[in-house]
């Protein structure tokens, strides 16, 4: 039995089924010819004409979570990459004799610029070869770049080295969301992705419980001799060979996990043996980005606002509890640090399952609603705690903030994935991640800390800023994620009858 889906006005959805005897979809389980006298072959060389009957669809289990896991420690490991310098601030400076702008730069432009040009023609390249190894060669490059920072005695090499690990880094997200979701049924997808999206909280958590230990490693020792290449480093440098030594246990994970056949490629038609969809050029994912216009900009903007707020709080929250509540970054690191990992974990695991639950539902606009609810579930928190002035009372109202903040970022990504053709998944999410990146990498730190020089009066001003400017991106986040909604539902049935016209 076919089962069609409704756009009712509300924009909820529901799913009905078809009358007995309606005709199916035209997919690689049906006849071995397709309308228009084509060969199965070359159907199934077009995404669109590769829908998988619900019985074909990818059974989400025991080894592809196993996949997920994998991928979610790497992205653990480049997040605390890309993470740690925040709490290392000052022994960097010291040590290298650099000034604030240039610190700013090596956490900032230096690494985020390369990240987000270099996520263009990567997402390109996970969409025309085997994913694992574009992961592969992505996470030996960084990791090569990361212990290249722990030898530098300079700032122009530093600055190189960062740039590399942002380009090294960029492989990830697109091939490993374009492998998820070759492996999910779509009522199992956001959890999924949510699951890879804990290496977000996980890795920035890590990276400020190690940077706080650093921080009180460095006040005792200035310098190091490492024991294999007999060569002195400053002590914090020490933190960049810990984080690159994952690297080989899980590479060796990569070699040994099987690549996902891509889900248009996975039913064979009359016996047909499976064929590859070739990947769609940028022009033609362009063009087809730009039919659903609508919909990638409101929720590519909606959550780069949400991305912004969250990197402009993560950067600066830390400089508030040391300049204004008195503790020491060491404090704050591990303290916050453990803070961000449990609601992070949490909060997405829920925001996951609570999209599939719609989903099963047939609320098929669920995943943009969570991030909707998310957004404007945060307001109470959000503007509350940057008002208060003890620090443990500061802690216990973020928590809740940063949980419910945490919500949307497994489930941003579903939504791309689901309104694009196979073929073009990997090179749709680099368009993603190059507006969520550019806002929130590239623009949150920097805008905060103008509001607190420019406009709040110097460093302690950082309080208001950490009220005023993720207050004003979740409030126009909210704006044009409710405008997105209608949008959602028409870019799946877009979707929908192009895969039927085959």
């Amino acid at each position: 039995m076919a089962d069609r889906r409704d756009g009712d006005p509300a924009g909820r959805g529901r799913v009905v089924e078809a009358p007995a005897g309606a005709p199916e979809p035209a997919g690689p389980a049906g006849p071995a010819t397709v309308p228009g006298g084509s060969s199965a072959a070359t159907a199934l060389r077009r995404d669109e004409g590769a829908q998988l009957p619900a019985a074909a669809e990818p059974p989400g289990d025991a080894r592809a979570w196993g996949v997920v896991v994998v991928l979610m420690l790497i992205y653990v490991n480049s997040f605390l990459d890309r993470s740690i310098l925040s709490l290392l601030v000052d022994p960097i400076r010291d040590s290298l004799q650099i000034s604030e702008s240039q610190m700013g730069f090596l956490m900032g432009p230096a690494f985020a610029v390369f990240y987000i040009v270099a996520g263009i023609p990567l997402g390109r390249l996970a969409d025309l070869v085997a994913r694992k190894w574009l992961v592969f060669w992505g996470q030996l490059a960084w990791s090569v770049m990361s212990v290249g920072c722990g030898l530098v005695r300079s700032f122009a090499p530093f600055a190189a080295l960062r740039m590399g690990l942002g380009v090294g880094e960029a492989s990830l997200s697109p091939a490993a969301y374009s492998m998820i979701t070759d492996l999910f049924p779509r009522h199992k997808l956001a959890r999924a992705l949510s699951v890879y999206g804990l290496g977000i909280s996980i890795g920035a958590g890590l990276a400020r419980i190690l940077g706080g230990v650093v921080i009180r490693f460095t006040e005792e020792v200035d310098s190091i001799v490492l024991p294999v290449l007999q060569r002195e480093v400053f002590s914090w440098q020490l933190v960049f060979f810990l984080v690159a030594a994952p690297t080989i246990p899980l590479s060796i994970a990569l070699i040994l996990m099987r690549e996902p056949p891509r889900r248009s490629a996975r039913a064979a038609v009359a016996g047909a043996a499976p064929v590859q969809a070739a990947s769609a050029t940028l022009g033609e994912t362009l063009r087809y980005v730009w039919a659903n216009r609508a919909t990638m900009a409101c929720h590519s903007f909606g959550m780069a606002l949400l991305s912004f707020s969250g990197y402009g709080v993560g950067a600066w929250l830390p400089s508030h509890f040391v300049r204004n509540l008195g503790w020491s970054r060491a404090q704050v690191g591990v303290v916050l640090g453990v803070v961000m990992v449990i609601t992070g974990v949490g909060g997405m695991l829920f925001g996951g399952w609570l999209a599939d639950r719609m989903h099963q539902r047939g609320v098929r606009n669920g995943k943009m609603r969570i991030a909707l609810l998310s957004c404007v579930a945060w307001f109470p928190f959000g503007i509350v705690y940057p008002l208060l002035d003890d620090p443990w009372l500061v802690m216990a109202v973020y928590a809740p903030a940063a949980f419910i903040g945490a919500m949307p970022w497994g489930i941003g990504p579903a939504v791309v994935q689901e309104i694009m053709p196979n073929r073009m998944r990997g090179q749709a999410s680099a368009i993603y991640l190059f507006v969520i990146n550019l806002l929130g990498l590239g623009f949150g730190p920097q805008i905060l800390a103008l509001c607190t020089q420019y406009v709040f009066g110097g460093a302690t001003g950082v309080r208001w800023s950490l009220l005023a400017v993720p207050v004003a991106a979740h409030a126009l986040s909210a704006v044009l994620l409710l405008l997105g909604l209608k949008h959602y539902v028409r870019s799946l049935d877009r979707l929908a009858a192009r895969r039927a016209a085959g």
